[in-house]
């Protein structure tokens, strides 16, 4: 229900400027572009295993009414193409399919593609000695199918290509011999590897440019710059959302809107760098206080907050409330400009939101808004909860 996690926003700025160090991230961005990046190249692959399936399977429609192989062909042919091709290609679909099997894709295409290249030098052995002969140029076409439409990242992609190459060779000397032909065929194999490796590496590093600045635009769109909480814009677009959850669900929320007590004194005071850095510290303490991922904490105003928790009560909401007003002014911020000194301090006012509240969220948020004028009146420091 919160927005997209927050990701510090110099360390992407820094990613997009120096670009990604041998294709790889810091930790936490790495985690994120990995999985974002398998579902996003999901239909991709799908349509390359469903063409190659395709291909594969009209190989004896092909072999029937159009190539007219030997007979003898036709039976290893059917066991290579029917027995190992397309079973691969099935458990490939099944591993890219499934979300919960998907983070395997990378590796399971790599191994897919090395046993549909060998599936194709078999074929091709068995048709030189039969007087057959199973076109070369199959082997690349998979080098180029997995490099431009499956994206295979180089760390898998790589190794693939050497793997091919060497099966290759291997295979071609066997059958043909050590001839300057076969000399000649292995070195434009390697030379469509190396280049399908080039490419592979470009394919890998655009994407990852592009996930850079996507996740630049959304944390700048959805979160503040300075404390790293949902911003306002965020904050109306999912406050919506999970009062109809709870609704759903027959849970009631805490809504609180709270801001920090004489905040533009002390700005005036201190200056803005002060400021900003007592912002941060009460940002962070206020995080500190949400419980599960369904919570939000979001800084709507130049000093205010809105903090929402999912299935907290009445019973429940006046503790978890004074709690988190006494932690900020745990936190001793010396403010001497507020009236008699003291600390900072902040004052919060919320509403109890149940299952059958007839208010909008933007009527629910006005209730919590006159709550927090009532506790300002009141002296500030101290929260104004309405429970009914």
């Amino acid at each position: 229900m919160q927005p997209p996690p927050p990701f510090d926003v110099p360390a992407l700025e820094r990613e997009l400027r120096e670009g990604p160090r041998g294709l790889r991230f810091a930790p936490q961005l790495e985690a994120s572009f990995l999985a974002e990046h398998a579902d996003e190249i999901v239909g991709r692959r799908l349509a390359l295993i469903v063409a190659s399936m395709v291909l594969v399977g009209i190989a004896p429609l092909l072999n029937a009414f159009v190539l007219h192989p030997p007979e003898a062909f036709a039976a290893p042919a059917l066991r290579a193409q029917f027995g190992v091709m397309i079973p691969s290609l099935l458990l490939a679909g099944l591993v890219t399919w499934s979300r919960r099997l998907r983070r395997w894709q990378d590796p399971v295409s790599a191994v897919v593609a090395f046993v549909v290249t060998c599936g194709l030098l078999f074929q091709r052995h068995v048709g030189a000695q039969l007087g057959f002969a199973v076109p070369i140029e199959l082997v690349s076409v998979v080098l180029l199918g997995t490099a431009v439409l499956a994206s295979l990242r180089i760390a898998y992609f790589l190794p693939l290509v050497v793997a091919i190459v060497v099966a290759f060779g291997v295979s071609e000397v066997r059958t043909f011999g050590a001839t300057p032909s076969v000399a000649n065929a292995i070195v434009a194999m390697v030379m469509m590897g190396v280049l399908s490796a080039i490419g592979s590496y470009m394919e890998e590093r655009g994407a990852r440019h592009t996930w850079l600045q996507r996740k630049l635009l959304e944390q700048l769109a959805t979160h503040d710059a300075l404390t790293g909480m949902a911003n306002a814009r965020a904050f109306n677009e999912v406050w919506p959302r999970l009062l109809a959850t709870a609704q759903r669900d027959g849970k009631p929320l805490l809504l609180a809107v709270l801001d920090i007590d004489y905040f533009k004194n002390y700005n005036d005071h201190y200056g803005h760098p002060a400021g900003d850095h007592c912002l941060r510290r009460v940002a962070r303490c206020l995080a500190a206080h949400t419980r599960r991922a369904t919570d939000i904490q979001a800084r709507i105003g130049g000093e205010e907050f809105a903090l929402v928790w999912y299935d907290v009560g009445a019973a429940q909401a006046p503790a978890v409330l004074e709690d988190l007003r006494s932690d900020v002014e745990a936190l001793k911020i010396a403010n001497a400009a507020a009236p008699g000194g003291g600390a900072v301090t902040i004052s919060v006012g919320a509403v109890i939101v149940r299952p059958d509240d007839p208010d909008d969220p933007a009527g629910l948020l006005e209730h919590a808004d006159r709550q927090l004028y009532a506790a300002k009146k009141q002296g500030r420091n101290r929260v104004s909860l309405r429970t009914a």
